[in-house]
């Protein structure tokens, strides 16, 4: 079955791009989380010529990339909460956490849906999160959660 992708979606594609999944999947998960859509035929049309955002191949994109990965790879982003005795939050750091963060401390631009989370983030420590600017450039970022003193 044929979608249209709304958002970019890991390891599937990028908003815009249409793409041939099982039924089930577009039905039960990718359409009702607003995801992808069912194309009408001049959208998959245009889909058939579509290059993901246009600038992806563009020199310009791919030097801002390097740059801003650059920038990100490697770094710690410092979190502080309030701790349940064992070390469990009130709560968890979000990517929309996340992203606010890497907007603040490194002036960069970053959207919810970019940030990949491997476990939710609900204790104290440090986790990994890794940040995907397209299938080429990502940058690996280490959250550390401390508890408020």
């Amino acid at each position: 079955m044929k979608v249209l992708l709304l958002k970019n979606v890991k390891g599937l594609g990028v908003a815009g791009q249409v793409v041939d999944i099982p039924r089930g999947f577009a039905v039960n998960k990718l359409i009702p989380a607003k995801l992808a859509k069912f194309p009408s035929v001049e959208e998959e049309l245009k889909a058939e010529s579509f290059v993901p955002n246009g600038e992806k191949d563009s020199s310009e994109f791919i030097e801002w990339a390097k740059a801003t990965v650059a920038k990100l790879a490697g770094k710690t982003l410092l979190f502080t909460a309030k701790v349940s005795k064992k070390g469990h939050l009130f709560g968890s750091i979000s990517e929309a956490d996340i992203a606010e963060r890497i907007k603040t401390d490194f002036d960069v631009e970053v959207e919810e849906n970019q940030i990949h989370v491997i476990k939710k983030i609900k204790d104290i420590g440090d986790n990994r999160v890794e940040v995907v600017f397209s299938p080429e450039f990502h940058a690996a970022l280490t959250v550390r959660v401390e508890a408020i003193k």
